[in-house]
């Protein structure tokens, strides 16, 4: 079992029944394949835009310098992702660092995830070699949330450079940026899945939405307690 101690971070391991173990095999598989199997394109530039200006809103407020987020719907075998740096990511797919990154294989391997990255479980070289490279690049002491919910997943990652420390703690000790954030991007996602008639039939509203499901957890929290980071 693995725990991630960080701040307010307490980890819990859920139960396995039968058929959360069959969509986590699935998971792993793709994990396995470097994800192939999916087919990814771009979000719509009218959703590119509403998710910049939330990037925006975070960067001037907390110093955030990186989003990476995406959307899977297992039914139809696609993926929507966006992210502020192109880049990187050409240079994570393309060199295979995706195989190998620690942050990744968390967000896959277990079904809701809160993850702080410098406390990223790190077992082999090449999984150090990404985190260093993803810091050199310019990413560090980020957060991600991911979830998955209804045959869909969605995980959104941020961070700020390797000088900006406090960046994890500032964004993690206001619930309601946080809530509000998530929410955000279900509710936009959720539209562009409509736009290219991806949703399925559970998904008849935003709400149904892995993170905006995440995003009610974490409102509804009384403000002492501790988050949870389930896996």
């Amino acid at each position: 079992m693995l725990y991630y101690y960080s701040w307010n971070f307490v980890c819990i391991k859920q139960s396995c029944f039968p058929v959360k173990f069959r969509i986590l095999k699935h998971f792993r598989k793709l994990v396995k394949n470097g994800f192939t199997s999916m087919i990814n394109e771009d979000f719509p530039e009218c959703a590119k835009k509403l998710f910049y200006e939330i990037y925006q809103r975070l960067s001037y407020t907390y110093g955030c310098v990186y989003f990476s987020y995406y959307v899977e719907i297992y039914e139809y075998q696609r993926r929507l992702s966006f992210t502020t740096s192109p880049q990187w990511t050409q240079l994570f797919i393309q060199n295979g660092l995706n195989k190998s990154c620690p942050l990744m294989q968390v967000g896959w391997n277990f079904k809701k995830v809160i993850l702080d990255w410098d406390t990223a479980p790190i077992q082999t070289s090449a999984q150090s070699n990404v985190m260093g490279m993803r810091t050199e690049f310019g990413h560090a002491h980020g957060v991600s949330f991911s979830n998955k919910a209804f045959g869909t997943m969605e995980s959104l990652g941020m961070a700020a450079d390797k000088t900006n420390k406090s960046f994890k703690t500032l964004i993690l000790e206001n619930r309601a940026e946080i809530s509000e954030t998530l929410m955000k991007f279900s509710c936009i996602s959720h539209k562009a899945l409509q736009l290219k008639k991806l949703n399925n039939q559970y998904q008849s509203s935003f709400h149904a939405m892995p993170l905006a499901l995440l995003s009610n957890e974490i409102k509804q929290k009384p403000a002492r307690e501790k988050i949870q980071v389930f896996f």
